[in-house]
């Protein structure tokens, strides 16, 4: 028994399969060339499908048929080798294409039949007489129109084509190639019809006479491990209750059928619960639980006596078939009834439940980037009702999909603090690598592949993590600082976890067992006598010798404030448990603030000691309150904020808590690179892995009381097989006579010399500063970028300078005074040349680009070098003129709709398509990046601490390839775009001042994570068109809004994949588009990969249509929509997502980096206080803190973006 037994709740077995399954590396299997497996594991070469009806892939479509040299791109977003992975600085004057794959010889297998209004819309464009068609419409409209709400009704997205139209679509693809998808068909035909939604909500009822609903949260019960102890104390709450009422559910004790989602609701089938409930509460408290229950129950609360009160009531009905079953609404309340159904075997005390992933608590490892960190082995579900293909029924499909995360280790504080600072030092002994064959993740059955082990230390026992770098001076350098949508969530499943349930039947039934309530009583026994052993053993994970030598480095001065902010920020929000404390019911856990720059010795506060309020230190406190001698009196200590209260705690008493996730904005590069890199599956194994979950966890083959209760099984054990389309990549067009078309040479386009630029920059005034005093070849780099400059055609105005210079990386005012002088004196681009390819200097460098309105590039001394002396490869010099031409005012290519590919007519009329698509339209991306919410402690102090929400924008202008942007801030966590109508006004007056003429059609790409945003971007477009009307009166463009989920579970994977071929190999490939998977609401919805994966398993985009205006089909949308993702600039190789979007998810990193240096320079206390003083006579201050956020964020947005370029791509 250890630390995470005792705190977790009880000892977690080893997750299912973990030293079983099939080897990633194949050893152990069939040596077949060619991998065909069902999800039970038979693997057979050439041998024919499984009795599902399935037809044999074609063996034509073998990946060896691809030359490898075509593709040359990985599948990461563009960049640089210079400047996008390096950082800027600054000025201080005073002065080809895919061979298409055969079909021939067999046919791909049908797979599912999805039936959907737009599935039934090309069965119209197909039948001349159209009564079919007519037939299937009516129906669909019927019962939409009985159960759509008006806005749903209002917003139909589907456009049914008119004239010739009908009988052909716009684009051909090249060719129809099989595909599997990573999803399984639910066969829920016998599941009662009528299923019982039942109102479950528990109030916690405190000893003082306070209350709190469980199912919303409260402030002592957050946090990533707080939050798996709440749903397993309700549902534990729920099991006894559901026990005290058998006479509700036809006298069943069983609560397996029921299934609930630990927040409000739980869902019962009518033969189970043949009655509706009438309101009733109940009071459960402490007598009515086993010790061991009441145990874990009790940690979500701190004051004796508290009870619970249950209130339930029947809320309505759903139904699994028959007409009511196919309603708008009841889909959706059946997708969460299913998910939950599906959810309850995993929710135990085996796993950590996420959002975005399920996860073992113990094992699960893949590899250790450092002494304190390991990346966790995970998977995630999603289930979702479509429409069935009789439309008489729904149909269930289940996505099953593998996850990754970063994770805390269960460490003392003392271990990680010494790791942290050999980290910042550069030293470290670094971590052990991945596990297993190669590829796989070890959790799963494949293993991971072989990690890199860390950098050596100068110290054996050092917990270093590798290269050094710490967490970058208060820089988020490191992904952003961002939580994403995680894929295909709805809109219900938030904070309150609705969907998700820790179930204890496991433990229920082993309750029925005396013997094992024995066993589990002496366990429960000992672990209570063993507390003190168990810390002592886990206190002394530290080398004593090391923790002396980081005391005596504090007292001199050695370890920095700057050092302490850096380890600040990785531990905050980080909960612990304080091991002096003996009473076992105040020993809750503290969530960690930060790392004061004070010790035990030097850091005192008022105690009342025997009536009289004295001054002692930490130090004196510890040895008089609780009897102890701390160890380590002159280490800093840790600081814990709770209500108006800041609380000081030695290291030498916090041990980590287990299950703690890793935030994304403090991964640093050792970390994101084992996230990435060796650990990334390839899609055979990726596959396996899908099936292990299957099998193993879900237990979909059996096993599972659950679907047993509600009659839920697999309706075949193979995935959904379907044809996807291969759509053909777009011409690419640089100077006025050239056009390069993508025969046979893979999605990059290849460039020349005689490639320039479509539209070059004009300069009149560049600045070359140096931050690398020892870099002595500016006037080289000089007439490199001159010779560049003539020909690529970039001009030079007639009173062109080049002025250069040398600037101390470390003097900010010169840095501010070099900025502002280069914007007074019209300077084109400033040029920083720094030593390293991250400098600090980089990020504020570009905080004054858009605060100042300076245009700024930084590269690397190393690149500099290379280019002034003749070195460097093309591909190096090529992406610095990229990125300088269009930084500059200039575009370097534009996208054409193409006419052929290898001789095939893929486009009808391309002139027609051009005309319809493109012109007089504008496309905008919109992009959220959300970071933790404000804590109680920071409201009531007035905190403005934890970034705000941030929203990049990115805009086309005249050209889909020519684009501007721009970035802003709104309330923390808030999903809904606010300041619509101010900052859409932007994005159509750029595009009227280049044009010369409003947009008729505006092309929305928004992100978003599923059917909870529908109806908040319904809202955001009605924002939109007002602010249309208000910019000139009558003008009302027509809206075609689409919802990109680029975190979807979707993976599409090849029919059939070769063994040990590469990732590129095994793979879809680029323009892959499957567009007709079935919609839960019925709306226009496809699914693409735009990029070229070099790494792991590809992970495509899936779009769905919300808002449609136009008279665009699916086919014009899903061609365009490939068309634009080859629209950036920098990089000659799409992306996965349209240049919009990824211009808008770049946009809103920079704001992020951008606040953060804001923050950094010091001007966040004086906008904070002068907020506060405005309001400070006229407002109650009890509503004090909500208007000083808002009003807040509203400053700092129009104080760091108020001079941002317009109509350029300043970021490239």
């Amino acid at each position: 028994m250890d630390l995470l037994d005792k705190y977790m709740g009880v000892s977690a077995p080893k997750p299912p399969g973990q030293s079983s399954g099939a080897s990633s590396s194949g050893r152990g299997g069939p040596p077949s060339s060619v991998y065909r497996t069902n999800v039970w594991g038979d693997q057979r070469r050439g041998a024919p499908p499984s009795s599902s009806g399935s037809r044999p892939p074609p063996s034509s479509h073998s990946s060896e048929s691809r030359p490898p040299s075509s593709y040359s791109s990985a599948s990461r977003p563009p960049h640089s080798s210079s400047d996008s992975r390096s950082h800027q600085s600054s000025y201080s004057s005073s002065s080809g294409s895919r061979p298409p794959q055969s079909s021939s010889g067999s046919r791909p297998s049908p797979g599912i039949s999805f039936s959907t209004p737009e599935s039934r819309m090309k069965k119209r464009e197909y039948d001349d007489c159209g009564s079919e068609y007519d037939s299937k419409v009516k129906r669909e409209r019927k019962y939409e129109s009985q159960h759509s709400s008006s806005s749903e009704r209002k917003y139909d997205t589907q456009h049914i084509p008119s004239g010739s139209d009908r009988h052909k679509d716009s684009f051909s693809p090249i060719t129809n190639i099989p595909v599997r998808m990573n999803s399984w068909r639910l066969d829920i035909t016998e599941m009662d019809e009528v299923i019982q939604k039942v109102m479950f909500k528990t109030l916690m009822i405190m000893s003082n006479g306070k209350s709190f609903d469980l199912a919303d949260g409260i402030v002592a019960v957050s946090g990533d491990v707080n939050r798996q102890v709440r749903r397993r104390a309700l549902c534990l709450i729920f099991e006894y209750w559901f026990r005290q009422n058998p006479h509700l559910f036809n006298g069943n004790k069983n609560p397996s059928v029921a299934a609930y989602d630990a927040a409000e609701t739980f869902y019962v089938g009518l033969s189970n619960m043949p009655n509706e409930i009438t309101e009733q509460k109940s009071i459960l408290s402490e007598s009515d639980f086993s010790m061991e229950d009441w145990e874990v129950v009790s940690r979500i609360f701190r004051r004796p006596d508290t009870k619970f009160e249950i209130t339930v009531k029947s809320t309505g009905r759903l139904y699994t078939r028959g007409p009511n079953a196919l309603s708008i609404d009841n889909r959706s309340e059946l997708t969460r009834c299913l998910e939950c159904v599906t959810d309850q075997i995993v929710h135990t005390n085996d796993y950590l439940l996420y959002n975005t992933g399920i996860y073992s608590l113990k094992g699960g490892a893949l590899s250790e980037p450092d002494g304190v960190t390991e990346i966790k082995s995970g998977f995630s579900k999603v289930t979702k009702v479509i429409t069935g293909d009789d439309d008489t029924k729904p149909q269930a499909v289940m996505t099953v999909d593998t996850a990754q995360s970063a994770f805390f280790k269960s460490t003392s504080m003392l271990k990680f603090f010494h790791a942290k600072i050999e980290e910042a030092n550069g030293r470290g002994g670094g971590g052990r690598g991945g596990r297993g064959g190669r590829g796989g993740r070890g959790n799963f059955g494949g293993g991971g592949r072989g990690g890199y082990g860390g950098y050596g230390g100068d110290r054996g026992g050092g917990y270093g993590g590798g290269r050094g770098g710490g967490y970058g001076g208060g820089r988020d350098s490191y992904g952003g600082g961002r939580e994403n949508y995680g894929g295909n969530r709805d809109g219900h499943r938030g904070d309150r976890d609705r969907y998700r349930d820790d179930r204890r039947d496991d433990r229920r039934d082993d309750r029925r067992d005396d013997r094992r309530d024995d066993r589990r009583d002496d366990r429960r026994d000992d672990r209570r006598q063993n507390d003190d052993r168990i810390r002592h053993r886990h206190e002394i994970d530290y080398d004593d010798e090391a923790i002396k030598k980081l005391e005596e480095d504090f007292k001199n001065g050695r370890i920095t404030n700057k050092m302490l902010d850096n380890i600040s920020r990785a531990l905050k929000g980080l909960e612990c448990i304080p091991t002096h404390l003996k009473n076992v019911k105040a020993n809750r856990g503290l969530i960690i603030d930060s790392v004061a720059d004070e010790s035990a010795i030097s850091a005192r506060f008022d105690k009342e000691v025997k009536g009289k309020m004295t001054s002692v230190t930490v130090h004196s406190h510890f040895l008089d309150t609780h009897g102890l001698t701390i160890k380590y009196p002159n280490l800093p200590l840790i600081v814990s904020k709770r209500r108006k209260e800041v609380n000081f705690f030695p290291m030498e008493y916090l041990f980590i808590v287990p299950g703690q996730r890793i935030k994304q904005q403090k991964m640093t590069p050792d970390i994101q690179q084992h996230m990435t890199g060796q650990n990334s599956s390839l899609p055979l194994q990726h596959i396996r892995q899908s099936e292990t979950i299957l099998r193993d966890y879900l237990k979909m083959n059996g096993g599972n009381r659950y679907l047993d209760s509600f009659k839920i099984k697999l309706q075949s054990k193979e995935p959904i097989k379907m044809s996807a389309q291969l759509l053909a990549p777009p011409y690419i067009k640089f100077n006025q006579s050239q056009a390069i078309r993508l025969e046979g040479k893979g999605v990059r386009f290849p460039t020349n010399d005689r490639t320039t630029f479509v539209k070059p920059a004009e300069l009149k005034r560049l600045l070359i500063v140096s931050f690398d005093y020892n870099f002595r070849g500016m006037d080289m780099f000089e007439e490199c970028l001159n010779r560049q400059f003539q020909l690529q055609g970039i001009r030079k105005d007639r009173d062109y300078k080049c002025i250069k210079q040398q600037q101390d990386v470390n003097d900010g005012e010169g840095i501010y005074r070099l900025m502002k002088n280069a914007k007074k004196d019209k300077v084109t681009l400033v040029i920083a040349i720094c030593a390293e390819k991250k400098p600090e200097v980089h990020d504020t460098l570009k905080y004054y680009e858009e605060k100042l309105g300076q245009v700024t590039l930084q590269l690397s001394t190393e690149t500099c070098d290379k280019m002034s002396r003749g070195g460097g490869n093309k591909q190096t010099v090529d992406n610095v003129l990229r990125k300088l031409n269009n930084k500059c005012g200039g575009t370097n290519f534009f996208v054409e709709v193409p006419e052929q590919y290898q001789g095939k007519s893929v486009c009808r009329n391309a002139a027609e398509m051009t005309g319809k698509l493109f012109e007089d339209t504008q496309f905008i991306g919109f992009e959220l990046s959300h970071t933790g919410a404000r804590t109680k402690f920071e409201q009531q102090r007035a905190i403005l601490d934890g970034d705000p929400t941030c929203v990049g924008v990115c805009y086309t202008l005249k050209r889909s390839t020519e684009i501007g942007g721009f970035s802003y801030y709104q309330d923390t966590r808030v999903h809904k775009l606010l300041h619509l109508k101010e900052h859409f006004k932007t994005c159509i007056s750029e595009y009227k001042h280049a044009a010369g003429k409003l947009p008729k059609t505006i092309v929305i790409y928004r992100v978003g994570s599923g059917e909870g945003d529908y109806e908040k971007i319904r809202l955001e477009v009605e924002e939109m068109r007002e602010a249309a009307g208000r910019y000139e009166k009558g003008y009302n463009p027509k809206f075609l809004v689409v919802l990109s989920q680029k975190n979807s579970h979707v993976r599409i994977f090849p029919d059939q994949i070769r063994e040990g071929g590469k990732a590129i190999e095994q793979n879809v490939q680029s323009g892959t588009c499957v567009d007709s998977f079935g919609s839960a609401h019925g709306l226009m919805e496809f699914i693409l990969c735009c990029q070229t994966p070099m790494i792991g398993t590809v992970r495509p985009t899936r779009y769905t249509v919300i808002v449609n205006d136009t008279d665009w089909t699916k086919n014009e949308l899903m061609n365009a929509t490939y068309y634009l993702s080859f629209g950036h600039q920098v990089s000659y190789a799409p992306p996965a997502v349209p240049n919009v979007l990824y211009g808008a998810t770049n946009m809103a990193k920079r704001g992020h980096n951008n606040y953060k240096t804001f923050t950094r320079i010091g001007e966040m206390k004086d906008v904070v206080q002068r907020v506060m003083d405005s309001h400070r006579d006229v407002i109650d201050p009890s509503e004090m803190n909500d208007l000083v956020t808002t009003d807040c964020i509203d400053d700092i947005s129009k104080m760091v973006n108020q001079m941002t370029i317009p109509g350029r791509n300043f970021w490239a």
